[in-house]
């Protein structure tokens, strides 16, 4: 290997000359090497320190290497490669050296192999030529060679061949690929099967996909055509028999994946030995009739006999046994033992004689009453095992005594109990499993789960004994466990009341869950808001029967998309329960799904929620359905798509473009009819979505209507797939609204299906795995199926680890082992059942046809436990004659069994109302039940028919149930709300809404809430009208659960009777702004109504055309209704303005007028624009004219221009046949560019001024220029730039949040007086963040950074800051939440014992927090300053802990401890890095000021911090809002310091002499009007730092510094888009590449600003805004937070050092408006590194029109 790199690295040394790289695609793509590359050249240039010249620097490298100095080669070409980092032949020479360089220490040598790695990779993407990139790719492989990872290495040079042919390459090659090449790794036989098979692995994957043939590879001697099956690394040879010998041959050629082939034909000889002897029984399963059985089937293969024990567990253990860890599941020898000697007792041991055919499974029945007798109370347990005298160990106990034994539960019985529980009692019913009739007379015994006996009753003539609720509503132990049955005849059987009930939703049972107590109804006026709108909440309090339950506060809790509370309220009673609660939302709220709900009790869990959504969102103008005539297509077929769009104000879509993609995935369940809950092709075959884009779509026609024809992508997979179809119609100004329509794809022929009849995780070690199997045709009709053979495959998971991309890591390697296989044929008449035996583990049931041409599989797990789910129930159809009854009529119940028997038919509500037994015949029968009121709102209807054991037909007892629900005098319930609105009115006027609400009940009072909402709203959410009737008094889930023990009968007829001897022992702020036109939402509040049972309601109607959704609840002391009108508003022509939602300074856009003259006469209108703010139109579209006909359309067009900054709104009037309406659209126009700060330093002498003019703005964007001074001793200390970077930054998380609020807290006076230009609302921006960074809280005290609560005990401390200093200032902070918050610190504060350094600034932090609080920390301060002190490293937190002392009265101790912190000020100078807590030198060195000054230390100590301050201040371009919030502090901190400075300042207007330091804010049209003079009045020199800011007029290019962001845009299906040129209503997808060059952990964000012309598909609104469905799309993460708002993406990242250099993130957009754009640059930054950061360059996008 050593001679491979040298002549590599000779041949790199001849490849000299530098060329540059080409964007060619390579053959090999590593992304882990190439961010290693990435990080690895970032560390050469950060070494480089001293000056080099290349070619000296290349000359010493080849020396060294020609003298075998690797090391001291290493180091020359790193240094090279620095100053030439696009040099293939340096990286390539680089690896040849690191990888040879030969140290002891086993971490370095891991680094020198990681870098000699990613060096070689980075080679190879800069070479240009074939032979260039082939000799790197053989110094790759070389450097995988020197780390023993032969595999890659191999894999490497395969693709090294195919670049271009390299001796050296070829040499390695050929010596690598027979030993670590594609081979056969091992092979083994599956002989305990029923038929046996010969498998072998293979080294790599082999081609399964597709038809490749493998059969012409594999010859067996003595099969003349093998049945050969592959998987991913294994082919088996099926067929075999077992005790005879066979020859195999696997034959040179056979392929692989990876490009290789076998070299050479491997031939084995192998025997097929006889079964294993084994011993099981057939189930889980534990009732055995007590007629018509042999006995307890046993399960044997090559054995003659079997040692039988019995055991016993007696009654009074009953409760526990069921409840343990072990019932109905395997035991081994010591549990066995444990039975014997504690819980039970030994019944019979002895031997079961078994007939035996050699290789075949046989079933022989024990018969147990002959071996054990009369059966007493309890449970039994039978284990079996193998013969032979076990031998002993060392404790006298069985050596196999940890082993699992195959083990029988049983009990014997003719009791077939079924129990009904609810809420208000438990039924029993006991049916004979014999003859099916009801057992009178027997004792029944409820048992409490700690085995007390709760009650015990007798069955009735019917077979039903009833336990009342007052019996079954204990909890904990006395909670209701088991009923035990005796018919006192010495039958005895139990039902366990714990396993899981019936699931009976496949037979119509749906609803919400039966409420417990109270019950809430809770609703919002819509489904989506901007953050600074309303949320409008109407709750309902009700009794389960829906009665008002009045006069009890109902606490409403809004909860944030990360579970966070927002508002908490509790709000009274407005009459008969009912309530209105009105939610504001603050600016700058986290978007997403947020939900309200309602709390009795808020200790309990709520009773009633309601959710919505908050997001930038712009109501629809259309309404747009999506329509098909084929619910299913078939394979190959087109779909046809009918597209109807409205507009909202009433007028059809008429020419509307319509554009759109498709996707083909996969489907969650099959689509062909009648298979629900079967599995249909291979359940784990890979799939990859394929997607393309709908060109020429076309146009609605004149009616809005539109009719696609839409070819589906191909695409193949057993598995079923589905097309999604995505039609956008975009409205005559471009937004469009998307509507999507999925539609099942039948597969091409016929399938077998299998469904699991067990839930997944329902198995458990020795159970019986149950399936049903058919076979169909595509359109669901069943066919016939001979010889369909099945394997059950146990799948073995091994982790091969392997290096790659210098990490070590590891692949996943399965293997197949034959466990039983078979034939059944599959009928017409129903499915075919499978039942296997399964022990712990992994699994794979294969099916095929017989002629393989049709394959299903099912794979599933086996755990130690799983659930004691018994077998559902058969299907019966239950009918009734109405779906509703009122009082006097009777419940007329259909029941029609597939067999002859008993049925028992109940009405059932929490309770079981009333049952009935009848006998069935095959007609079935009907059974009648009257009405009773009593029952509430509705009822279910539950059948049970009782199959009989037939003992000819060898047919086991059963049980079919069905069940039906209908309602019980709906009227009663139910209100009606009348809502006489018009269909339509004119807008700018009033609604009158009058309401009439008829059917309330005599002496109840009405009550109303009313809400007018755009359906333009509503349709984004697809939002419906509240509807309390059916909350209350609709269909609910069965309330009343059923469990019988059918499903857990043993089938004892299977078998002969086995002879028996006895005998053996006993014994888991981003917003933007609003846009400025306020929805159309309009809400009631709780209105009274009349005793005639009307009301009236009005709402003002805006200047609005669309529709308008009138909904309404109302509601009585025992009544509800609710009712919905659409009215639609607009005027008789109607003008519809678009615009985009913003602009950028120098855009050119398009104002679209779309008319429509609805209702107007034919003529000329006149179109008038009045333009207000920085727009430019050309003169002549001020005013238009219009020619049009009745019902006839138009569309003006309009540029504007932006150009100024500012809000600007422009009214569009249009005037003629007697009508005069205005529209009026808004927007605003902001920079294109980011805000940019410039700071000078100024030294003013004595007596010296300096002038502040207009020029100093002169390279900033007119309007957005201010000029802040500050006159002081320390220049850093600059308030109003610091001030307004931190007003201005624009993110949000909790840090940043703190941060602008908390020097507020002290500079607001300051602010006032010196003219800062703050909002002048201080007070309110500190409240807003005090309950900001509440919402954040999380139960346990602490605040999360984006979201709720953390880790983070620094932020947490930090919070508790800035609350703690809020309430010293008189600002309201929650005591309860504050208190929480001090708790967290304490606690972390008590039980840190042995703190660390890593723990010392969190540690400091909270103890200073606590200290300043009050709290009892001195003993804790003493101790760590005493003891601790270096655990303490940081200025910050020695500065923390003397502060704490001081403000406890220790201020002997305090001050060496403040020294401390001085000296490790200094001792950190100039360091930049990461730090956990968000630090740097001049944020510490700005806390420490401030704390030594709030501490009292005399300006001497605090000076030589201030000192530290101005030098780190001046090193550094960029500062965190860390930084700048604690150097505002430390100026408030440090008043007195400047006080004998004198500045004068004449403005102009009021000059003024000010003693102090000076801090002035400037505005650009200030400066304008005067020029600013200052001057120095004092006796000593002052620091005036001038510090102007503003949005630049030049455009930055691009830039990286610690970060690099690439932006591109592309189709649906991948394909590039060049942006500069798209059309109106193209979808795109922007994808952003972020490459970190130096590896740290950091907290970063990435804003990605749209270009005007531009909307984001937020995927929570637009169905087409989801790109995880595209598969093209690679290396995403996931981000901390995500905002999708109106002008821009943001993201937040966590970062961590040892995550790849790459990470990419993407979203959807849609180009709405034709113009030309400014498309400014995504940046991302770190957010308390701000000097490191990365951007895009500015470009310009154009849109052009559709047509």
């Amino acid at each position: 290997m050593k001679t491979l790199l040298r002549a590599v690295a000779t041949a790199v040394l001849l490849a000299t000359a530098m060329v540059p790289a080409t964007a060619a695609d390579k053959l090999l793509s590593r992304d882990g090497l190439a961010s290693d590359a990435v990080r690895l050249e970032t560390q050469f240039k950060a070494a480089a320190t001293k000056p080099a010249e290349l070619e000296p620097l290349r000359k010493a490298g080849e020396a060294a290497l020609a003298k075998r100095d690797f090391a001291g080669a290493e180091q020359i070409y790193g240094r090279a490669i620095a100053l030439a980092p696009k040099d293939w032949s340096l990286w390539t020479a680089y690896a040849a050296a690191a990888a040879q360089v030969d140290v002891a220490d086993y971490s370095a040598r891991w680094k020198l192999r990681s870098a000699a790695h990613a060096a070689a990779y980075a080679g190879y993407r800069l070479a240009t030529t074939p032979k260039d990139e082939a000799t790197a790719l053989t110094t790759l492989a070389g450097t995988y060679v020197r780390s023993e990872d032969n595999r890659e290495a191999l894999a490497i040079l395969r693709v090294a061949l195919k670049t271009g042919e390299n001796p050296q390459a070829r040499a390695e090659y050929e010596r690598l690929r027979p030993e670590f090449g594609f081979k056969i790794a091992d092979y083994k036989v599956d002989s305990d099967a029923a038929s046996p098979r010969a498998c072998f692995t293979f080294s790599d994957d082999l081609k399964t996909s597709g038809k490749f043939d493998y059969a012409p590879f594999v010859a067996v001697s003595g099969l003349a055509t093998p049945a050969i099956t592959v998987e991913a690394r294994q082919i088996c040879v099926d067929g075999l028999e077992h005790g005879k010998r066979y020859g195999i041959v696997l034959r040179a050629g056979l392929p692989s994946t990876v490009g290789e082939d076998l070299t050479k034909a491997a031939d084995y000889d192998i025997y097929v030995r006889d079964r294993s002897p084994q011993v099981r029984f057939t189930g889980r399963n534990y009732v055995l009739p007590r007629s018509g059985q042999e006995g307890l089937p046993v399960v044997t293969v090559n054995t003659p006999s079997v040692e039988i024990r019995v055991h016993r567990i007696g009654d009074r253990s009953l409760a526990p046994t069921l409840r343990g860890e072990t019932f109905l599941k395997s035991l081994d020898g010591r549990q066995a033992k444990k039975i014997a000697e504690e819980d039970g007792r030994l019944m019979w041991t002895g031997t079961l004689a078994v007939a035996s055919e050699l290789n075949k499974d046989t079933v022989t029945a024990f018969p147990v009453l002959e071996a054990v007798g009369r059966l007493e109370p309890g449970i039994y347990v039978m284990t079996a095992k193998l013969p032979g005298t076990s031998a002993k160990d060392e404790n006298g106990d069985e050596a196999d005594a940890y082993e699992s034994r195959a083990t029988q539960w049983f009990l014997v019985s003719d009791l077939g109990l079924t129990a009904f529980s609810g809420e208000n009692g438990i039924d029993v019913v006991v049916r004979s499993l014999g003859d099916a009739k009801p057992v009178a007379e027997a004792e029944i015994r409820l048992l409490a789960k700690n085995n007390d006996i709760l009650a015990t009753k007798k069955t009735d003539a019917t077979g039903r004994a009833t336990f009342e609720a007052g019996l079954t509503r204990g909890s904990g132990g006395a909670a209701p466990g088991v009923v035990v049955a005796g018919d006192g005849k010495g039958d005895y059987g139990f039902l366990d009341l714990a396993q899981a009930a019936f699931d009976l939703g496949d037979r119509g049972v749906k609803g919400r869950a039966v409420p417990k107590g109270l019950d809430a109804f809770v609703a919002t006026e819509r489904g989506v808001y901007r953050t600074g709108e309303t949320v409008d909440v109407t709750a309902l309090l009700r009794d389960t029967r829906g009665v008002a339950v009045p006069n009890l506060p109902l606490t409403l809790v809004a909860q944030r998309p990360d579970g966070v509370e927002y508002r908490r309220q509790a709000v009274a009673d407005q009459g008969d329960g009912g309530r209105a609660w009105s939610l504001a939302l603050i600016s700058g709220l986290q978007t997403g799904t947020w939900r309200i709900r309602a709390y009795a009790d808020p200790k309990q869990p709520p009773i009633g929620e309601t959710s919505f959504l908050v997001a930038d969102y712009v109501p629809e103008r259309i309404d747009v359905t999506l329509t098909t005539p084929k619910p299913r297509l078939a394979a190959g077929e087109p779909a046809v798509v009918e597209v109807q769009a409205d507009h909202l104000y009433g007028a059809p879509g008429a020419e509307l473009d319509l554009r759109g993609d498709v996707a083909v995935s996969l489907a969650d369940d099959t689509p062909i009819p009648g298979l629900a809950g079967y599995t249909v092709g291979l359940d784990d075959e890979s799939f990859e979505a394929v997607s393309k884009e709908l060109e020429e779509l076309g146009t609605t026609d004149a009616k809005g209507h539109a009719r696609l024809t839409v070819e589906i992508p191909p695409a193949v997979s057993t598995r079923p797939l589905q097309a999604k179809i995505d039609v956008a119609v975009a409205e005559s100004g471009g937004r469009a609204v998307e509507r999507v329509i999925t539609l099942p794809i039948l597969p091409a022929g016929p399938v077998i299906a299998v469904k699991p009849l067990f839930d997944a995780g329902a198995l458990a070690a020795g159970s019986k795995a149950e399936f049903d199997v058919v076979s169909t045709l595509p359109d669901g009709t069943r066919r016939e199926a001979k010889g369909v053979t099945w394997q059950l495959l146990e799948v073995t998971t091994r982790h091969q680890w392997f290096n790659s991309d210098g990490r070590w890591d590891f692949e996943a390697i399965k293997t197949t082992r034959r466990i039983a296989d078979g034939r059944i044929d599959l009928a017409t008449s129903g499915p075919a059942r499978l039942a296997v035996p399964v022990d712990w583990g992994s699994y794979r049931l294969d099916l095929r046809s017989a002629d393989g041409a049709i394959h299903t599989s099912k794979t599933f797990a086996v755990g130690w436990a799983g659930s004691d789910k018994a077998d559902a129930p058969d299907v019966l159809d239950v009918a009734l004659d109405k779906t509703a009854y009122g009082r006097g009529e009777s419940v007329q119940v259909r029941v029609k069994p597939r067999f002859a028997g008993t049925a028992t038919v109940a009405i059932v509500t929490d309770k079981v109302e009333a049952m009935k037994v009848v006998e069935v015949g095959n007609d079935g029968a009907t059974v009648a039940f009257p009405v009773d009121p009593a029952w509430g709102a509705g009822a279910h209807a539950l059948a049970i028919a009782h199959r009989p054991l037939d003992v000819q037909a060898h047919r086991q007892p059963g049980r079919a149930v069905g069940v039906a629900w209908f309602a019980v005098e709906p009227t009663a319930h139910r209100l009606q709300v009348g809502l006489a609105v018009p269909e339509m009115i004119r807008p700018r006027g009033t609604l009158k809404i009058p309401v009439k609400i008829q059917g309330a009940a005599a002496g109840e009072t009405a009550r109303v809430v009313v809400a007018a909402v755009d359906v333009g709203i509503l349709n984004l959410t697809r939002y419906e009208t509240p509807d309390p009737d059916g909350w209350f008094f609709g269909q609910r889930l069965l309330a009343t659960d059923l469990r019988d023990l059918y499903g857990y009968l043993i089938d004892g007829m299977q078998g002969t009777r086995g002879k028996i001897t006895a005998g053996g022992d006993g014994g888991a702020d981003m917003g933007a702004a609003p846009p400025r036109e306020a929805p159309f939402s309009r809400y009631s509040g709780v209105v009274e109504v009349g005793a005639d049972g009307t009301a009236e309601i009005a709402f003002d109607v805006p200047a609005f055309n669309g529709t308008v959704r009138v909904m309404a609840m109302a509601w009585t002391k025992t009544r509800v209704g609710h009712g919905a009108r659409d009215v639609v508003v607009r005027d008789a022509v109607v003008i519809q303005p678009t615009v985009p939602r913003f602009l950028a300074l120098g855009d050119r856009s398009t104002l679209t007028l779309a008319l429509d003259n609805v209702d107007g006469p034919a003529g000329d209108y006149r179109v008038d624009l009045d333009v207000r703010g920085p727009l430019v139109i050309p003169a002549e579209a001020f005013s238009a004219k219009a020619t049009l006909a009745a019902k006839g359309r138009g569309v003006i067009t309009v540029p504007v221009t932006a150009a100024g900054l500012g809000p600007t709104s422009i009214a569009v009037r249009l005037t003629g046949g007697g009508i005069d309406a205005t529209q009026t659209v808004s927007l605003a126009v902001q920079p294109p560019t980011r805000e940019v700060h410039r700071r000078t330093v100024k030294p003013l002498a004595p007596g010296a001024s300096l002038t502040v003019g207009p020029e100093l703005l002169a390279d900033y964007l007119p309007g957005t220029g201010a000029v802040s001074v500050s006159a002081s001793t320390w220049s850093a200390l600059e308030v109003p730039a610091l001030l307004r970077e931190l007003d201005r930054y624009p993110y949000g998380c909790t840090e940043q949040v703190v941060s602008r609020a908390l020097p507020l807290l002290y500079v607001n006076k300051l602010a006032a007086e010196s003219r800062l230009a703050l909002d002048s609302a201080i007070d309110e921006r500190i409240r807003a963040a005090i309950d900001r960074v509440l919402t954040r809280q999380d139960a346990n005290g602490s605040f999360g950074l984006w979201g709720v609560g953390g880790e983070d005990l620094w932020l947490d401390s930090y919070v508790v800051d800035f609350l703690t200093r809020a309430r010293e200032r008189g600002f309201a902070v929650p005591p309860k939440a504050f208190d929480l918050a001090l708790d967290r610190l304490r606690n972390h504060v008590v039980n840190t014992t042995e703190p660390k350094p890593a723990d010392g600034p969190d540690l400091a932090y909270a103890i200073y927090d606590l200290a300043r609080n009050g709290r009892p920390v001195m003993g804790d301060l003493r101790y760590l300053t005493d003891q601790k002190i270096d655990v303490f490293p940081s200025p910050l937190s020695r500065a923390q802990l003397a502060a704490g002392l001081a403000l406890l009265g220790d201020r002997n101790r305090a001050e060496p401890v403040f020294r401390g912190a001085l000296e490790r000020l200094a001792a950190i100078a100039g360091q930049r890095m990461w730090r956990a807590d968000y630090g740097s030198p001049l944020r510490d060195g700005a806390a420490v000021m401030t704390l030594m000054a709030e501490s009292g230390r005399p300006p001497i100590d605090w000076a030589k911090a201030g000192e530290a301050v101005e030098k780190a201040r001046d090193a550094q371009r960029y500062t965190s809002t860390q930084e700048q919030a604690w150097m505002v502090l430390a100026a408030a901190a440090t008043p007195k310091d400047a006080e004998r400075q004198k500045i004068a300042v004449d403005d102009g207007v009021a000059p003024e002499d000010k003693a102090g330091s000076y801090y002035r804010t400037f505005r650009g049209e200030e400066l304008e009007a005067h020029a600013v003079t200052v001057a120095n009045k004092g006796e000593t020199a002052a620091r005036v730092v001038v510090t102007t800011a503003g949005a630049p007029i030049g455009q930055d290019p691009p830039a990286s510094f610690g970060y690099q962001v690439e932006r591109t845009f592309h189709k649906a299906d991948g394909t590039k888009v060049d942006p500069s040129r798209v059309r109106q209503t193209d979808r795109l997808v922007v994808v952003l590449k972020v490459t970190e060059a130096k590896a740290e952990a950091a907290r970063i964000v990435l804003v990605d600003r749209l270009p005007a012309g531009f909307e984001i598909a937020d995927p929570k609104l637009v169905d087409g805004g989801e790109v995880q469905a595209f598969s093209w799309l690679e290396g995403s993460v996931v981000p901390v937070r995500s905002e999708f708002l109106d002008d821009r993406f943001v993201a937040a990242f966590d970062r961590e050092a040892s995550q790849s250099a790459f990470f990419n993130v993407a979203y959807a957009i849609r180009a709405v408006t034709p113009g030309r754009y400014v498309l400014p640059p995504a940046v991302v930054e770190d957010m308390y590194r701000p000097e490191r950061f990365g951007r895009t360059g500015f470009g310009t996008v154009e849109v052009t029109p559709a047509k």
